[in-house]
């Protein structure tokens, strides 16, 4: 079985389908898409002076943000 990576901000190795992606920050959730399949995968952003951070996201099926 092949594994399919993609890549969300400047990251890479996130695991299409996988619940428990070791690539995201925190783990995927279901994505706001036509695709009841697709996970939204996300990792570290930037954080400013006052310690709010944020986060890339990506949709791993739809490869929308």
């Amino acid at each position: 079985m092949v594994t399919e990576t993609f890549s969300v901000g400047d990251g890479d190795g996130h695991v299409v389908g996988d619940p428990d992606c070791a690539a995201c920050w925190s783990s995927p959730k279901p994505h706001d898409c036509d695709s009841p399949r697709c996970l939204e995968h996300n990792e570290w952003g930037d954080e400013n002076s006052d310690g709010d951070y944020w986060l890339y996201h990506l949709g791993d099926l739809c490869r929308e943000t």
